[in-house]
């Protein structure tokens, strides 16, 4: 499932990957890329989405975009680099298929859906 996305991601970590190769570094080790991943990860799992109008619900009902989401993450968390919150934002979208979605016809249509959102923000 979200095969391109999954490649375009891959290929996105694969280059960010060579590069932090060449200047020794990896950023799955360190401390602060997984704090990143587990805050992240912890305050979108209470969220939904509504992939048709690219809104990420929060728990308390405001409906963001990517972008505000990850301001209103950053803003929670000052330390944590905007482009990383932002990262794992989109990892969290790739990586979710609500269970109501249980048929392969409909869990196309979502990938189909998230997959247009997340090209959508990166132009």
């Amino acid at each position: 499932m979200f095969k391109k996305l999954k490649r375009r991601l891959f290929d996105r970590f694969l280059i960010d990957d060579s590069v932090e190769w060449t200047q020794g570094s990896d950023d799955t080790e360190d401390p602060l890329f997984i704090e990143v991943m587990d805050v992240v990860s912890s305050l979108l799992d209470k969220a939904t989405l509504n992939p048709r109008k690219r809104k990420i619900i929060w728990p308390d009902g405001q409906k963001l975009s990517i972008n505000l989401s990850v301001k209103r993450i950053h803003d929670q968390h000052p330390g944590f680099p905007h482009d990383l919150i932002e990262t794992n934002v989109i990892d969290w979208l790739v990586q979710t298929i609500p269970s109501e979605y249980a048929t392969e016809r409909e869990a196309d249509e979502w990938e189909r859906l998230v997959e247009k959102w997340i090209g959508s923000h990166e132009r």
